[in-house]
């Protein structure tokens, strides 16, 4: 027997129900268009599952999309131009 099980199926996974989201509210989740979407579907970016013609994504799986894609402090300096002197030091504080 295989250790993955389907819901309901053999036992319980987890009390609590996966939350799925279309592609409409997905695309509109993240704040982009669902051309984008399925570009970083097909990628493989986002995990998405076909349903018969229906694409769902994982509620889940967008937050840790999400969280993957945050700015870290310093990782934008090359879209403002340097003070004079070149001297960041004074703006982390």
């Amino acid at each position: 027997m295989s250790s993955r099980t389907l819901p309901g199926v053999a036992q319980k996974r987890d009390k609590r129900a996966e939350h799925w989201v279309g592609t409409t509210e997905a695309a509109e989740l993240l704040g982009v268009v669902p051309r984008t979407l399925y570009r970083l579907i097909d990628e493989g970016s986002i995990p998405a599952y076909k349903l018969g013609r229906v694409i769902r994504l994982k509620a889940d799986d967008l937050e840790a999309f999400l969280e993957s894609t945050r700015v870290q402090p310093g990782e934008l300096r090359h879209l403002y131009p340097d003070p004079k002197g070149g001297d960041y030091s004074d703006d982390v504080g």
